[in-house]
């Protein structure tokens, strides 16, 4: 399959699930830097928009906690603190 093959099937993904699946298809395969380069910026611009997969029911009370409620005040520094 060629570069532009993977572009269209990554293009036409329904959610991040599918999309990610479709990259660990791609990754191992053999590329140039510059096919994984555009691969990676269009792969980019997709995920923000593409919905997560996931089918999580609302709780009775309607509320629904995100992954950051969650987290502990001691997490230790983020990534660009780590920097």
């Amino acid at each position: 399959m060629n570069i532009h093959e993977w572009f269209s099937r990554v293009s036409r993904a329904k959610d991040r699930q599918e999309l990610f699946a479709i990259l660990d298809e791609f990754r191992p395969l053999q590329w140039t830097d510059g096919e994984r380069s555009q691969m990676a910026r269009l792969y980019i611009r997709l995920v923000d928009d593409l919905p997560d997969g996931k089918d999580a029911p609302v709780p009775a009370g309607g509320k629904v906690e995100s992954e950051a409620n969650n987290v502990e005040a001691d997490d230790g520094p983020v990534w660009y603190e780590k920097m």
